[in-house]
């Protein structure tokens, strides 16, 4: 089973490569100065969000101690590492691979991914303009905007 969690993570990244390459570049000698560097900053978050670890602090504990981060060859590093590479790097890098995975024609055809399932993504927002807006009232039990 483990093998085969191996395999679905291997699958899930290689799309993820050629797109996280072309970020690479723009940071230049990023790799060099941190050991916790774009490429293994992203990899180690995706560990963290494929196995559902709750935290950075869970996650600084499983990438140290988990068999299959070792496997995986993850970059093992401490709290204060994460605390300075989400402060490094933008958000705008990470919708820059975003996109680019959305674009990928054969993405959704990777049958590891597929049989994952469906994925639903909630936008939290709050929009200032629902406070000031008149609901309709068109139930008893139900109102709209």
């Amino acid at each position: 089973m483990k093998k085969e969690k191996n395999k679905v993570f291997d699958e899930i990244l290689s799309p993820l490569s050629s797109l996280s390459d072309n970020v690479k570049k723009e940071l230049g000698e990023d790799a060099d100065k941190y050991t916790l560097s774009f490429i293994p900053f992203t990899i180690n978050l995706l560990f963290g969000i494929f196995n559902t670890i709750r935290s950075v602090s869970l996650s600084v504990t499983e990438i140290r101690t988990s068999p299959v981060a070792r496997k995986l060859n993850l970059t093992i590093a401490s709290k204060s590492m994460y605390s300075e590479a989400f402060a490094r790097y933008e958000s705008e890098s990470y919708r820059k691979i975003f996109v680019g995975l959305l674009e990928t024609p054969d993405f959704i055809g990777i049958p590891e991914i597929r049989h994952l399932g469906r994925f639903l993504l909630i936008d939290g927002s709050l929009f200032p303009a629902m406070i000031n807006m008149k609901w309709a009232h068109y139930k008893k039990t139900a109102n709209a905007i």
